[in-house]
């Protein structure tokens, strides 16, 4: 049994939520149907700003957006995940592309998923988990996405899909080690030869300041950050770490 159905026959007791997207208006339709049901909702405009929620709020309760800037749905759950504490939390996934891209909840680590479909609509699924919460964590509800047989697939966002994974299988099958970090220098994503290199797995990676990854002060300038990371004896392969370092402005 998948560990995000492990607690299907214990009882639930749900106080705390967090939803996360980057879409305000979803964010505050979301904290009214919450917190209409006497929930305590914090939210996150994206999954960095999400885990640093974390660190002082305890959910009971996640709302995911899969599609976001600064940490993709996909990878905050497998943050959540890798804590103990929300080793086996409802994580309710809200996705938008649906209709394009099959969804599979237990492969995701999350209990449901439901459609960005009309309001209305979106609100009936929500009261139905927070009428009988046991559903969260019903094995019956893998794979079924709520609301999608009412969405049909748009040829742009299928291509946009595509080009996307072809960009990230390029960025995954590379050698070289390519760290992506906000203008807080925290990390927002990071491929595979990356989590080599530094021996970091992604669950630690994402979020970390980039200063963490080369042992330097918080406070010191991007170009100290590159020098100090150089050892001596290692010339030619430390350069193809940091010249694949991106600074992304906002």
């Amino acid at each position: 049994m998948p560990e995000a159905h492990a607690n299907l026959k214990t009882a639930v007791q749900l106080k705390n939520v967090l939803a996360v997207d980057n879409d305000p208006i979803m964010l505050k339709f979301l904290s009214r149907i919450l917190e209409k049901a006497g929930l305590h909702v914090v939210t996150a405009k994206d999954g960095i700003t999400a885990i640093d929620t974390l660190k002082s709020y305890t959910p009971d309760l996640f709302f995911i957006d899969l599609v976001m800037p600064n940490i993709d749905g996909r990878a905050l759950r497998r943050i959540i995940r890798s804590k103990e504490a929300f080793k086996t939390s409802p994580i309710v996934i809200v996705s938008a592309i649906a209709a394009e891209e099959s969804i599979d909840t237990a492969e995701l680590g999350a209990n449901v998923c439901i459609a960005k479909v009309a309001y209305t609509d979106m609100e009936i699924m929500i009261n139905k988990l927070l009428i009988d919460p046991q559903l969260l964590w019903d094995p019956i509800l893998d794979n079924r996405v709520f609301g999608v047989e009412d969405l049909y697939p748009r040829n742009i966002t299928s291509e946009l899909l595509t080009v996307n994974g072809h960009y990230r299988f390029m960025l995954d099958s590379m050698s070289s080690g390519i760290i992506e970090f906000d203008q807080n220098r925290l990390v927002i994503s990071a491929n595979p030869a990356a989590l080599r290199i530094f021996s970091i797995p992604i669950e630690i990676m994402l979020g970390s300041h980039v200063a963490q990854l080369f042992k330097v002060g918080t406070n010191e300038p991007l170009s100290s950050l590159i020098n100090a990371s150089v050892p001596k004896d290692e010339k030619i392969i430390a350069p193809r770490i940091f010249t694949s370092v991106r600074l992304l402005s906002q």
